[in-house]
């Protein structure tokens, strides 16, 4: 949880100046320690949630969605301009 809590204060509450300076490499080293120890608890009470199917099932389809997105949404946008022509897309 310390990693996780540094992480949201890291992105949250410091100024613009750092992310754009060391804020970025500290943000992943972070991301990446938390991932690792995820991968090592997740046997745990806290994060048991993660063995749930739902939860498994949204991580296997989570990167497909990611890259279709865009598909999807320029999909989206066109099927809009054909339906309603004064659209202000």
């Amino acid at each position: 949880m310390v990693t996780l809590v540094l992480l949201v204060i890291s992105r949250v509450s410091l100024p613009a100046d750092y992310h754009y300076s060391a804020g970025f490499t500290v943000d992943a080293a972070l991301l990446a320690i938390f991932i690792v120890q995820i991968l090592q608890l997740y046997r745990r009470p806290l994060w048991s949630w993660l063995e749930l199917p739902i939860v498994r099932y949204l991580g296997a389809i989570s990167y497909p969605l990611y890259l279709y997105h865009q598909w999807g949404l320029g999909a989206a946008r066109r099927l809009d301009m054909l339906l309603w022509p004064d659209s202000s897309w």
